[in-house]
């Protein structure tokens, strides 16, 4: 093959010769040594191979313009050997501490991914020589030891997408970046974030000494505040054949390493990352009109440069005529917030190029005019695509199932999922598409079987943990949901965990945001969930140790209250948060449930035997919030499939609303009454004694009970105190009022139980499957009393209007007159 060019340089005659025409070029390029010092196959196809990988195919050069022997010479001079293949092209020889990190040319969202969450950009940003070809960058550094990096590959479909090459060779490119020969020098802290970078985004490990924790089996926000930390604290120990790093070694507990980090604020989290998918020209001497229209277009429609499906801005709804509040979604999962005008500007910038006109034509400038920042804003509030959930597992939206990674435009849904979760999901998750009842069954023993540890006091209080836990895994897919009690006859009882794993399960994390008990500090409660909503944290609103009433205004309102109908104000702003998507819980031992919050609730018990108490209980599952983790797509599968059979053919029978937004009790009852135990229906055993939680837990509620219900068939019209006191003390039916009620002449009769129906005034009292109201009338300034009853299903139906009675006869209000004029009663 003639050369092109030939020069005598030194001795050495050095020709530039046309490259190589080699289809396999890329086969060979992806070609090194494994972990284990084995040598991975060639590919065949070399467009097949980058296509699966989501990689450009190569087109060949048919000229080499390097000039090998020079190459070859140079970097010899640095101590690097390397080779001249046929057809002129270079290949440098790694080892002896020179090795490269092999990235794709393509920006890849999980590769956006795993830099963002380690941070590791700047170190990928400082290393100074980089080798190219078509579809590799080869980052060329020098690392003296990688032995206990967390990993060396990202592997995604079974396939590497990156990679740090220690032996083998990389392809000199015609034209490299950086000085070649001088690799940058990494330290041991920098080589194991990037192997954290590595890890991040890989299916499976990679690491070349065994780690004693594997990044996969963590929750996200422990694998954050994980790599958070050791960024700041590089040591890394090996003990027993195993890698711990300075997280690992904190506690043996992953968990309570992340608490102890929390309390003292060790962990710092890096800043997301963020940019448009490609820059727009906009000149910024128009007028301001037509620049605000060119910009918010162009904004509304961008998308970004990690993921070119998703969405640079979305819009999120306002409540009550509040205006939108626009908002990013990072691979990662991180939220930012535009809510200045200092922040319009940021995002203006990451979409625009602003341009200023001159003689020469245009040139770029920074100066934005501040007028146009509001315009923008207000017209991009409608512009963007608008978004109401974001979550981070396979999720029910209303009627429908999100399964893939990224934007839902119908379902105004952002599904955000890592890399190194989407294989668990692919292999673990699977739902029907029209469940049987057959799938529902199986969905349910799979998920009852997380709950056979607990003491509970009955079976309905097994069924109320089932329906907590459907609740925890498809909240978005109801409006509202009743609150969910865990109560115990003592200390130790697993209340606390039981909670904690319906939060791991529905969420794969224990976070929860809590709210305090008590009328006079919702304040602190409107914070905790007002910071919540922001970060979308969690969906948890959570009192860990209930030691009163239930009776805080505030979390009875977030209850009943559907998704969006309120809002609270952000703190230190004048801003409001819509209250959407939050499920209220809480433990406590013994709890009282006031009046007004009964039908809030669904109580569950637990009971410890003092048996259990002396000895301890044995676990047939030991630590349960790991198994939940290792098996959660499965798991969360066996839910879905449970609560999609209830949405698509609705409740095997009737279930009648409970006093809140029906679409809880129609889609999570509804899902748990296709669902048996023995023959009994789960949702059947749920309801079990509803009626009577819905009278609440105030024993002097319940005390009433067979007065005012002889009261309702003797008091035909509205009287004294006292004369209603004598009607019903009068009757040959057992009365359980209080005792200073009784035994007392006719003066002082009318002035206690004046008192007493003044304070059961609109409290609903349950007698079988009646309600008994008192209903008290001021006529001119003297109190009169009456009681309305009230059919338990017409409530529950919506109906508001009182029972009608059959009048007395004139003989019974002959009798009834008689037996009033007793002397003491």
């Amino acid at each position: 093959m003639s050369s092109l060019h030939s020069a005598d340089v030194g001795g050495h005659t050095l020709s530039i010769t046309p490259k190589r025409a080699d289809v396999g070029r890329v086969s060979e390029l992806s070609t090194g040594q494994t972990l284990d010092g084995t040598w991975r196959p060639r590919r065949a196809d070399t467009g097949a191979t980058a296509q699966s990988e989501g990689l450009a195919t190569v087109s060949p050069s048919s000229v080499h313009l390097i000039a090998p022997d020079l190459t070859i010479a140079e970097l010899a001079r640095h101590g690097i050997q390397a080779r001249r293949m046929e057809g002129g092209a270079v290949d440098i020889e790694l080892g002896g501490g020179l090795a490269a990190l092999r990235l794709p040319m393509a920006d890849h969202d999980w590769l956006h991914d795993a830099i963002g969450f380690t941070g590791t950009r700047d170190i990928l940003d400082s290393i100074d020589w980089v080798e190219r070809d078509d579809v590799w960058k080869y980052l060329m550094v020098h690392i003296d030891d990688a032995s206990t990096m967390a990993a060396h590959a990202i592997i995604i479909d079974g396939m590497a997408v990156a990679e740090l090459m220690t032996t083998g060779f990389v392809p000199a490119a015609d034209l490299a970046r950086g000085t070649r020969g001088l690799p940058t020098r990494l330290g041991v802290s920098e080589v194991h974030r990037l192997g954290a970078m590595l890890d991040w985004a890989s299916e499976s490990s990679t690491a070349p000494t065994s780690q004693a924790i594997d990044l996969r089996t963590l929750p996200r926000d422990i694998a954050i505040a994980r790599d958070s930390y050791n960024r700041e604290n590089p040591k890394v120990e090996v003990q027993e054949g195993k890698v711990w790093t300075a997280f690992d070694l904190l506690d043996d507990s992953p968990e309570a390493a992340l608490a102890g980090l929390e309390k003292s604020g060790a962990v710092v989290t890096s800043a997301p990352f963020i940019w448009g998918a490609k820059h727009e020209n906009v000149m910024v001497d128009e007028t301001i009109e037509k620049m605000a229209t060119r910009i918010a277009t162009i904004i509304a429609s961008a998308t970004q440069q990690s993921d070119s499906d998703l969405p640079l801005v979305f819009s999120e709804p306002g409540t009550g005529g509040n205006p939108a509040r626009l908002l990013s979604v990072t691979p990662s999962g991180e939220i930012i917030r535009w809510d200045s005008r200092d922040d319009m500007l940021v995002l203006l910038l990451l979409a625009i190029q602003p341009m200023l006109s001159t003689k020469d034509g245009a040139r770029p400038t920074s100066n934005i005019p501040s007028g146009v920042l509001g315009t923008v804003m207000m017209r991009l509030r409608a512009m963007c695509p608008p978004v109401e959930h974001i979550v981070h597992e396979p999720s029910i939206v209303n009627d429908r199932l999100i399964t893939k990674p990224g934007y839902d435009r119908a379902a105004r849904a952002v599904l955000i999922m890592g890399h190194r979760d989407r294989w668990r999901w692919q292999e673990g998750y699977s739902v029907p598409d029209e469940p049987t009842e057959e799938d529902a069954q199986a969905a349910f023993e799979m998920l009852d079987a997380l709950c056979e540890d607990f003491p509970w006091a009955a079976p309905r209080d097994r069924a109320r943990m089932m329906a907590a836990m459907l609740t925890s895994c498809a909240r978005s897919a109801v409006t509202a949901t009743i609150g969910f009690l865990w109560d115990a006859n003592e200390i130790g009882t697993g209340k606390s965990f039981a909670a904690q794993a319906c939060r791991v399960l529905g969420q794969g994390s224990k976070a929860a945001t809590e709210w305090n008990l008590g009328r006079g500090e919702d304040t602190e409660s409107k914070k905790s969930l007002a910071s919540a909503l922001l970060t979308r944290s969690t969906r948890f609103f959570h009192n860990d140790e209930v030691r009163g009433p239930l009776n805080s205004p505030f979390v009875g309102k977030v209850i009943t209250a559907e998704d969006g109908a309120e809002s609270i104000r952000e703190l230190g702003v004048n801003r409001l948060v819509p209250v959407s998507g939050i499920i209220t819980t809480a433990c406590g031992n013994n709890v009282t449930i006031a009046d007004d919050h009964a039908r809030r609730w669904f109580s569950m018990r637990l009971e410890k035997s003092l048996l259990e108490m002396a000895t301890g209980r044995r676990y047939s599952v030991p630590d349960l919030t790991r198994h939940i983790m290792e098996n959660r797509p499965t798991l969360l599968a066996a839910a879905h499939t449970m609560v999609l059979r209830g949405i698509q053919q609705g409740p095997a029978f009737e279930i009648l609303p409970m006093g809140f937004p029906p679409s809880w009790s129609q889609r999570i009852l509804g899902a748990l009454s296709w669902v048996k135990k023995g023959d009994t229906s789960i949702a059947t055993q749920a309801l079990e004694g509803w009626n009577k939680d819905v009278a609440g837990a105030d024993p002097l509620v319940e005390a009433w009970g067979p007065a005012l219900e002889y009261a309702w068939k003797v008091v035909d019209r509205p009287m004294p105190a006292a004369d209603f006191a004598k009607a019903v003390l009068t009757s040959d039916v057992d009365m359980f009022v209080p005792d200073d009620l009784t035994g007392i002449g006719p003066r002082q009769l009318g002035a206690r139980w004046s008192q007493a129906l003044k304070r059961l005034r609109r409290r609903k009292v349950i007698v079988g499957e009646r309600v008994f109201v008192v209903d008290a009338v001021d006529k001119g300034g003297r109190w009169q009393f009456k009681v309305d009853a009230y059919s338990m299903r017409d409530l529950q139906m919506g109906v508001q209007e009182p029972l009608v009675r059959e009048p007395l006869t004139a003989q019974e209000q002959k009798a009834r007159d008689a037996r009033m004029k007793k002397e003491v009663y």
